[in-house]
């Protein structure tokens, strides 16, 4: 998905120079690279990008070790290159691949045991390439890249071997082309077959030749066939709105969607710095990145900065009036979560009432935008304890997405999540009136439909994604006040394994919790693990309540184990 924001998304107009600078500061030692880079400065187009891939620079090693790394931040620096790269494949792909013809090249490159060991765990499924590809119609020119280094690296190496079959039709489907670039290399006796980035193939056929030499047969496929990874893909494709035109908001929402907070408001801050001086802007194109820059600080808890942006959005799509109404929808829904998590909720439940109405008349009833309107409106509901209006709401909201999407759909999960959120509030309002049956009855539906949610999203969304972590989290600390130890601490664990991953502010209380589950059982050396790991983090984050509660609880975890 990267490689389709970064080839249809608008060019910043530093793209160039932020690329040259990287180059010049990753070789500013060498004359010989210098002056390299100021042939690429002065003479540089769009139709040498082959030829510039090739070149045995620092231009070639810098981006495949950013692609390789999948380093976002380096990724995005080298973007002005990948995009001219990209489109001249493409060219030459339209231009010289007949429209059904199927190739067999091959590939060979030195490997770590932990790489192969990945891909033999991987047989018969999919592995995506995360750089551009160069390979052979010639199997004899590849066994020259199979030999040993001379000097070993680190990690000790073995010989792979890739014998691949691509397919003209399957690449044009995808928008990953591939061509023979011999008239425009730098090698051209290498017979050079180039793939694009992001090229998807089937591991067919694994052999061992002997201890340190591997062969395997892979075949380009779509990649999206299976219904759980195109829903996963078409929700990615939605929540980064690039089902609609790519615009200078596109790549910042990207970074926020990955958690990448940071990058994503740096970012915005680069985009907007450049208005109107550098870089021109409707309207329309302005309210998007104020309203996705807001998501950003929203998400990573910034409300303050968020609130700002929002109003600045608002204010615009008010100003445009009924041709940019979906638009409007979208601001004050997205403005509604944050008056939400600012515990404004009536203000909130103003807000997605409003979004709501208009997307009952632009969108109708059966539309995803109108389910997520009444998603909002019932939790809110929930929190002023309007319980028969919540129920409602959520109860709509999960049967239109039943109706409109796959079971497996992420969305359809967050129903759930919603109504489970709902059981709890409604237990916690009956354990106040201290009717204890009717507390118990519904905090046992909110875990069971927790877990439904919880499914759902591990068949639906990346391993490390942030909504499947919060699922992980939700059964755990039901688990944990049930006083089911074992079950939290295994829920509780994979939570905290996936926001460790991400960076979440919310680790230091996953880490309490999983210390609380492990104090319940006893289990006193784990638990101050547990605890010291979410003093480091609340620490960082300066939660000085968090980290007085932590402290103590070291302590008495000490006494106990003493």
């Amino acid at each position: 998905m990267l490689t389709e924001i970064l080839v249809q998304m608008p060019q910043l107009p530093t793209a160039r120079d932020e690329m040259l600078e990287e180059w010049h500061q990753a070789c500013r030692t060498g004359d010989e690279e210098t002056n390299i880079i100021n042939d690429f400065r002065h003479n540089y187009d769009p139709t040498k990008a082959l030829y510039w891939y090739t070149r045995d620079t620092h231009l070639y090693r810098l981006l495949n070790k950013a692609l390789r790394t999948e380093n976002v931040d380096n990724i995005y620096k080298f973007r002005f290159f990948i995009v001219d790269l990209h489109r001249q494949l493409s060219e030459l792909f339209q231009s010289s691949i007949p429209m059904n013809h199927v190739l067999t090249v091959y590939r060979g490159q030195r490997m770590t045991i932990r790489e192969v060991e990945n891909l033999r765990h991987n047989h018969h499924g999919l592995i995506s390439m995360n750089s551009f590809i160069s390979t052979s119609v010639s199997k004899q020119v590849t066994q020259g890249f199979l030999a040993a280094p001379k000097k070993e690296e680190q990690e000790k190496t073995v010989a792979v071997l890739f014998k691949m079959t691509i397919s003209a039709n399957i690449a044009r489907q995808t928008n990953k082309p591939f061509a023979d670039i011999r008239k425009f290399s730098s090698f051209s006796k290498e017979e050079e077959i180039l793939l694009s980035m992001g090229t998807i193939f089937r591991i067919d056929k694994i052999e061992q030749h002997s201890s340190d030499s591997f062969y395997f047969e892979l075949t380009m496929c779509m990649g999206n066939t299976d219904p759980q990874h195109k829903a996963l893909y078409d929700y990615a494709k939605e929540e980064i709105a690039c089902t609609k035109k790519m615009n200078y908001s596109t790549y910042g929402k990207f970074l926020a969607l990955m958690s990448n907070f940071d990058s994503s408001i740096a970012y915005y801050r680069q985009v907007l710095s450049l208005v109107p001086d550098q870089l021109q802007l409707n309207d329309t194109d302005l309210a998007t990145i104020h309203n996705d820059f807001a998501y950003a600080y929203r998400d990573s808890r910034r409300y303050q900065e968020a609130l700002k942006h929002y109003e600045i959005a608002l204010k615009i799509r008010l100003k445009q009036g009924s041709t940019h109404e979906e638009d409007l929808a979208t601001t004050y829904s997205d403005y509604g979560w944050l008056l939400m998590n600012m515990n404004d909720i009536q203000k909130a439940l103003d807000f997605h009432q409003r979004a709501l109405n208009i997307r009952e008349r632009i969108l109708g009833h059966n539309n995803g935008d109108t389910a997520m309107s009444y998603n909002c409106i019932g939790l809110a509901a929930a929190y002023t304890g309007d319980f028969d209006r919540a129920l409602t709401c959520l109860n709509e909201a999960l049967a239109i997405r039943q109706r409109c999407l796959i079971a497996c759909h992420p969305y359809t999960a967050m129903s759930y999540t919603s109504l489970g959120s709902y059981y709890e509030a409604l237990s916690e309002h009956f354990q106040k009136k201290n009717m204890r049956d009717k507390a118990l009855e519904y905090y046992s539906r909110a875990l069971d439909i927790h877990k439904q949610a919880l499914s759902i999203y591990k068949t639906s969304v990346p391993p490390t994604h942030g909504t499947l972590g919060s699922a992980y989290a939700s059964v755990g600390s039901i688990y944990l006040n049930q006083g089911q130890w074992q079950e939290a601490i295994e829920n509780l664990t994979a939570c905290a394994a996936i926001r460790r991953k991400r960076g979440s502010s919310d680790l230091a209380n996953t880490l309490n919790r999983l210390g609380q589950a492990y104090l319940g059982k006893g289990e006193y050396q784990q638990a101050i693990t547990a605890y010291r790991e979410a003093l480091t983090v609340a620490e960082k984050t300066d939660n000085k309540t968090l980290v007085i509660q932590l402290k103590t609880n070291i302590e008495k975890c000490k006494q106990n184990s003493s």
